[in-house]
């Protein structure tokens, strides 16, 4: 509220009724869309109290709409919210007839009511709404768009397909959220041509794409459809769209024309799970429908559908009446029990090989003692994002087969990615007492739930204990390898991987001791590593410093310069970058070997790991109208043998100021190394311009180096040329 709470007391203690009116009305807009509802309420409240005297009718609805939202919108109260609604409603009807704003009103009142309904109101109350004295009054009055558009959407939701047709508005372009609503009422009457026809050509937004596709499925263009289907990560960022899309490529995998594989999904799974987490839970159900049809669809996958729907039911919670999502949810998973008992093989053998999922929770369920089935089933339930149901098959597979060691490990990784780590500290107790390969267990498990919980402790402690009982196993010292380079101990982790090359075959660890070894100079881990991988590296002891050609660096965020690959994973960057960008020129850096690019590029691609030594340089701009060949040349070898690099880049025409005629302009950037002074180059500027006459400007560098009135002289010159300022 834009003023505290105090100060509404004390208003309330010395202003006299009319100015109280008048502040009180000047603050309700502010108040009612607070985050706590509370202050807005009691104002509005106080307001109809003194206005309970006055015949000023459309100031009491005024106040009325900002009550209802109040408490409607923000509270969610339907007890107190939908009264005030009413009451507002009332008002309305009290001023009928006179010329006054009542469609704007009315609207927001219309709109409060649903949003309120729709967000928690029971299936009773929906049909009041769209049946009661709201839908009364709307019959009475026009509506604006925004209010015929809730009204039509309260209409479908109830399943009155055609009266919500005739209150739905053409939607305006670039309304999305009319648009869907237009189509949604028109396919829901069966009119799919028109609803496609709705969806303009100009359309292209994810939601918009979304709706065309779902469309076409329909239709059975299942080809276009599937080209006009948006890209997931693009309906990522529009939750509006996400069930849209879910839809539609439900639609597309029961027709057959779309592959539901593990990342699509995986993807859409978390979509529902987000709505559902952010209370809303129709869209929630109503998305894991569509998923569960999808899945319902592929061959032998109808125990998948079951689990998705029971985890989707978690979303009738937050309903106020649950039993109509609870009985469909119960007919669905009906449904789904029914299509797992079909699609099992009747005369199925140990020996048979689970190619579909249902067949895999059926080969789970037949033979719990045989590890490798069930690790086969907790993958397939992981690898479609339930976690806790691959969990709980490894629990009973290890119940099963306490002795198998996969099966522990697996159920181990289980716990800790559930998080249910007190179960692990237990199996944890017990393994570390047996035989060496369950202790060589409990201690990986243990440093794997350190990197998951930190406050658990130094995931290395376990690894370092670990080895030092059992050494040989390589790929351990390649974890505690990775574990000590990302805390930032190089040292260690060149060691841990030089053990690690020791017990593993080439290329296994050797890429990443080339730049780890790299960073903290262990030439001769380097250089073991090149031979291992056929590089060719000049013997001997000490930095390697070769020529390896010109590369691009990717150096951070969308950020990429060229560079001189001077080893195995070692660069120095050439790209002198202009004023004001970072400057990384003749920065010594260490790269990762892997490529980035693809390997036919001109110019290949390295990721950046360290910068081992900045180069220091700082930049500025020279330019000015091009000077004769002989003087041009004069100068950059008088800067060049400054020290100062000079990297003349391509210019346009400017202007004379005086003449008019047009002059090829010189533009060059000029790099000081950190043993150069910008006083020294602003002075020797100062020289040769004017020795030479040539009118080049560095307004910047001149100010830099503390000529503050040439600078200023040059600014201005620069400026009549149209050379403005660069930058520093």
């Amino acid at each position: 509220m834009s003023a505290p709470t105090w100060l509404y007391d004390r208003v309330r203690d010395w202003m006299s009724p009319e100015p109280r009116l008048a502040w009180l009305l000047w603050q309700l807009p502010d108040a009612s869309r607070a985050v706590d509802p509370g202050p807005a309420a009691t104002m509005a409240q106080e307001a109809l109290s003194l206005l309970a005297a006055k015949n000023e009718p459309w100031v009491t609805i005024y106040v009325r709409r900002v009550q209802a939202q109040a408490v409607a919108l923000r509270a969610l109260d339907l007890g107190r919210g939908l009264p005030l609604i009413h009451a507002a409603v009332s008002a309305v009807k009290a001023g009928e007839g006179d010329d006054c704003p009542l469609a704007e009103g009315f609207t927001l009142d219309l709109c409060a009511a649903w949003a309120l309904v729709d967000a928690e109101g029971t299936a009773a109350e929906r049909e009041r709404l769209a049946q009661g004295a709201l839908l009364d009054m709307s019959r009475r009055h026009p509506l604006r768009a925004e209010g015929e558009a809730t009204l039509a959407a309260a209409l479908l939701d109830q399943g009155r397909v055609e009266e919500a047709l005739t209150r739905c508005p053409a939607p305006e372009e670039g309304d999305d959220h009319g648009l869907a609503l237009r189509v949604n009422v028109l396919r829901a009457s069966g009119r799919l041509t028109e609803a496609l026809a709705a969806i303009p050509s100009a359309a292209t937004s994810p939601w918009s794409a979304a709706l065309r596709a779902g469309l076409l499925a329909s239709l059975g263009q299942r080809a276009a459809a599937v080209e006009a289907l948006p890209p997931l990560e693009e309906v990522e960022r529009l939750p509006a769209a996400w069930l849209a899309t879910a839809q539609a490529v439900s639609e597309l995998v029961v027709a057959g024309a779309l592959r539901l594989d593990h990342p699509t999904f995986n993807r859409l799974l978390g979509w529902s799970r987000r709505l559902r987490a952010q209370g809303a839970a129709r869209p929630s159900l109503n998305l894991a429908y569509a998923l569960a049809d999808a899945v319902t669809a592929a061959p032998g996958a109808a125990s998948l559908a079951g689990e998705l729907l029971r985890e989707a039911s978690a979303a009738t919670a937050l309903l106020r009446d649950p039993e109509p999502a609870r009985a469909t949810i119960e007919a669905r998973l009906d449904a789904a029990r029914q299509a797992a008992l079909r699609a099992l093989p009747q005369d199925a053998t140990q020996g048979d090989a689970p190619l579909t999922f249902d067949a895999l929770c059926f080969a789970a369920a037949r033979w719990p003692e045989e590890p490798k089935v069930q690790l086969s089933a907790a993958a397939a339930w992981r690898d479609y994002g339930f976690i806790r149901r691959a969990a709980s098959t490894l629990r009973a597979a290890h119940g099963a087969s306490p002795g198998s060691l996969p099966v522990a490990e697996a159920l181990a990784r289980a716990l800790i990615e559930t998080g249910a780590l007190g179960e692990l500290d237990g199996l944890l107790r017990v393994w570390a007492a047996r035989e060496p390969d369950w202790a060589q267990l409990a201690l990986k498990a243990e440093s794997t739930a350190r990197e998951a919980q930190p406050q658990r402790g130094d995931p290395r402690e376990p690894l370092r204990h670990l080895l030092s009982r059992w050494p040989g196993d390589g790929l351990v010292w390649r974890h505690l390898a990775a574990l000590e380079r990302d805390a930032g101990d190089f040292a260690a982790a060149i060691q841990a991987l030089d053990v690690a090359a020791a017990r593993l075959p080439p290329a296994e660890v050797d890429w990443e001791r080339l730049w780890v070894g790299s960073v903290v100079g262990a030439w001769a881990s380097v250089r073991a590593a090149a031979e291992r991988l056929g590089l060719p590296v000049t013997p001997g002891e000490g930095p390697i410093v070769e020529d390896w050609g010109a590369v691009e660096l990717h150096v951070g965020e969308g950020e990429v310069v060229l560079g001189r690959r001077t080893g195995p994973a070692t660069a120095v960057v050439t790209t002198l970058s202009p004023p004001g960008a970072p400057q990384r020129y003749a920065d010594e850096v260490v790269l990762h070997p892997d490529l980035l690019s693809a390997p036919e590029a001109h110019t290949p691609r390295f990721m950046v790991k360290v910068t081992l030594l900045e180069g220091g340089f700082a930049c500025y701009s020279l330019r000015g109208p091009r000077p004769a060949p002989d003087v041009l040349d004069l100068i950059e070898s008088r800067l060049r043998g400054e020290g100062v690099v000079v990297r003349p880049i391509v210019a346009a025409l400017a202007r004379d100021p005086w003449s008019g005629e047009e002059h090829p302009v010189y533009s060059a950037l000029l790099g000081l190394p950190p043993e150069v002074t910008t006083s020294s180059v602003a002075g020797l500027i100062e020289q040769l311009t004017a020795q030479s006459g040539a009118p080049l400007f560095a307004p910047e560098l001149l100010e830099d180096g503390g000529l503050t009135e040439l600078a200023a002289e040059h600014a201005e010159q620069a400026g009549r040329w149209g050379l403005g300022a660069a930058g520093r």
